[in-house]
């Protein structure tokens, strides 16, 4: 396979950039072809899309806490004419953890991503609680909130143990903050082909829309069952057209 690099959030450290480390070991690539450079998730499925060749991109798909991650379905269904592809998927497990710098009495924010907002809201009512004066602060990326608290003190941050231990040793860090011991992101790898050959593990995403008339829907995924294929999700997404039309995003459990 002729794969130049493989792009996904930064800066490094963050949850995207460890799993897209583990796709390019799957894939026998370098570690030193992964670029944690793109700002957002968006920004990254934009850039494989824009990409036919030489790039892929990997993004947060769904997690325990929030579901599908809003901001990565509607990238792909902006892209849809592009026809957009996922071509592998890993299931991480995901330890959050508190990181700060100087005393915690000095924090007056945390900043962290929307995602681990949800994964952590019972300690940050905890903290809430005994220092109410701490603003919670969603950033882009839990990496970059690392970074944004090992340079100011008045600033924690919540993310990946490798960001904080690693990269931006920041010296006061609690481990395990999530609400969930079965906390778990699925990252999906973007490219611009799919597998051709089935391998016995295979999953096809579908996007659609029915019509607004009774039993659509049920008639809908009834031709799946009909022909003994397991849907392993099924997800509603508003258009943003109007309120009440919404598109389908159906997973099933085999080759196109």
């Amino acid at each position: 396979m002729n794969i130049f690099s493989i792009v996904t959030l930064g800066p490094a450290g963050s949850f995207s950039h460890e799993a897209a480390l583990y796709f390019a070991e799957l894939l026998g690539m370098d570690r030193s072809r992964v670029y944690p450079r793109a700002k957002s998730n968006e920004q990254t499925v934009e850039e494989t899309l824009r990409n036919i060749n030489n790039l892929m991109g990997v993004v947060p798909f769904e997690t325990t806490g929030g579901g599908l991650v809003p901001e990565v379905t509607n990238a792909l269904l902006r892209g849809l004419d592009r026809n957009p592809k996922i071509y592998r998927e890993y299931i991480m497990p995901i330890q959050q953890c508190f990181a700060y710098k100087g005393d915690l009495s000095q924090v007056r924010t945390v900043v962290t991503h929307p995602q681990s907002i949800l994964q952590c809201r019972k300690f940050l009512d905890k903290l809430n609680n005994e220092n109410p004066n701490i603003e919670v602060k969603p950033v882009n990326s839990n990496s970059e909130a690392m970074r944004m608290a090992s340079e100011n003190e008045s600033m924690a941050a919540i993310g990946p143990k490798l960001a904080a231990e690693e990269i931006y040793r920041l010296p006061n860090v609690i481990n395990g903050v999530q609400d969930s011991t079965n906390n778990e992101t699925r990252f999906v790898l973007l490219y611009n082909r799919d597998h051709e050959t089935p391998t016995g593990n295979d999953r096809t995403t579908l996007v659609y829309e029915v019509q607004h008339v009774p039993a659509a829907l049920y008639n809908a995924i009834g031709v799946f069952s009909r022909r003994g294929l397991n849907l392993s999700g099924q997800h509603s997404i508003a258009t943003g057209i109007r309120l009440g039309r919404y598109r389908m995003l159906t997973e099933v459990d085999a080759h196109k």
